[in-house]
């Protein structure tokens, strides 16, 4: 097994963001397979040197991106196909669209 990524205290950018893109790494590279189990948090601590609350943070980002699943009891893996999520602003493109169809079927003659 490749030795992990470290985070940096130091760094601008939040230790449960740079946790999150290391493990987001380790997934699409394939170091963790769809259905596989990934490290425990204490794990994750042991080897990161971060606290649980950073730990937790990172896995509920990619637990909120569809990327893992987390059961409790019995661990983490990743997810069988990434769940992509769509943006507030997709939302706002599909009303406009609904509007255009009310409108053509407003001016379509029966």
């Amino acid at each position: 097994m490749p030795k992990p990524k470290r985070v940096f205290a130091n760094s601008r950018v939040p230790l449960y963001y740079q946790l999150e893109n290391v493990l987001r790494e380790r997934i699409a590279s394939g170091e963790f397979g769809p259905g596989e189990r990934i490290p425990t948090e204490l794990e994750l601590i042991e080897q990161y040197g971060v606290s649980r609350i950073t730990v937790r943070q990172a896995l509920q980002a990619l637990a909120d991106e569809g990327l893992i699943e987390r059961k409790q009891g019995r661990g983490t893996v990743v997810a069988a196909r990434k769940i992509k999520r769509r943006k507030f602003s997709g939302i706002i493109h599909l009303t406009g669209s609904l509007d255009e169809l009310i409108e053509m079927g407003m001016d379509t003659p029966v």
